[in-house]
């Protein structure tokens, strides 16, 4: 297979923890043909030293490497998009400053696009890895695999993603010439890579690698995990609003109901015990409730009527 450059990207914040292994990951493929762009979003630890010092000592692993520190923290898809502009690979693959490659992992994710022209953008299997894993006791027997069978129609990928964000994105392989047919990353989402999935869903293809490739680490604070407390909440009711918005912008080119989502809302709000936004939802018109979502409920609150519709 010929080796064309494969631009590995790595948007960083405050993974001091958590960089080297990410960048050792990298540092081990069995590809070669490598350019390294790291930007740093203004981390307020030591992550920016540390790549910095250890790029000094491992340029000469890679094809070109650059490595930034922005002035101010600009949010993930202004970085990456910044970085997708420098780059010059071929393929362009995002990892996250505190997740890993496996060591075959653009060696199998470039063969499956080499192979497979007609896809846009490409993902695969993985495992979920725990917060405090180190990339050189990798003890992949134990681990959780991201997906136990993904097979998506790919006429319906579309309305697959619409229902839900399904694609791991540390799993992800871009084409250089995908990001010049669509564009960017929208930088008006927090779900940046959401978007963008949809968006070539919409416009183009999405093709499935069913072979394992990273590691995914799951933080303990990271942006999805949701706490029963106060503080939990309005992360809860922010982060699904900011989901709702992105929804609806794409509501005209799907019959999946909006109501399917919302379903997934009041699920978590349930766990984290949160009363007056399942009550918003029921009350906002545009949820239409399915019998098996009324017993639910029913189940966590008996006097359910009583308490959201008096």
């Amino acid at each position: 297979m010929k080796e064309c450059l494969v631009s590995v990207l790595v948007p960083s914040y405050n993974h001091e923890k958590y960089i080297l292994d990410c960048l050792e990951s990298i540092k081990n493929q069995s590809y070669k043909n490598i350019e390294l762009v790291i930007c740093d979003d203004n981390s307020s630890d030591n992550t920016y030293v540390i790549a910095l010092e250890w790029c000094k000592k491992n340029a000469s692993v890679f094809h070109n490497y650059f490595i930034i520190n922005n002035e101010e923290n600009t949010g993930v898809a202004k970085n990456c998009n910044k970085m997708i502009k420098m780059c010059s690979g071929e393929y362009i693959k995002i990892i996250a400053s505190d997740d890993i490659l496996l060591s075959s992992s653009i060696s199998e994710m470039v063969l499956f696009g080499e192979e497979n022209k007609e896809y846009d953008i490409l993902y695969s299997n993985g495992y979920y890895i725990p917060e405090e894993t180190k990339y050189y006791n990798l003890n992949i027997s134990s681990y959780r695999t991201i997906y136990k069978d993904n097979y998506k129609n790919p006429k319906k990928m579309f309305d697959e993603l619409y229902k839900r964000d399904f694609i791991a994105a540390p799993t992800v392989l871009y084409r250089k010439a995908t990001f010049e047919k669509l564009g960017l990353f929208s930088e008006k989402y927090i779900f940046e890579d959401w978007e963008y999935y949809l968006r070539t869903a919409k416009l183009g293809k999405i093709g499935y690698l069913n072979k394992k490739t990273v590691g995914y680490r799951e933080a303990q604070n990271s942006l999805s995990r949701f706490t029963n407390t106060n503080e939990g909440r309005v992360k809860y009711r922010k982060f699904t609003s900011e989901q709702r918005r992105l929804l609806n912008s794409y509501a005209e080119y799907t019959s999946i109901s909006i109501s399917y989502f919302l379903d997934m809302v009041i699920g978590g709000a349930m766990r984290i015990h949160d009363d007056e936004y399942i009550r918003e939802i029921l009350n906002s018109g545009e949820y239409k409730m399915r019998i098996s979502r009324l017993i639910k409920l029913l189940v966590y609150k008996t006097f359910l009527y009583e308490k959201f519709f008096n």
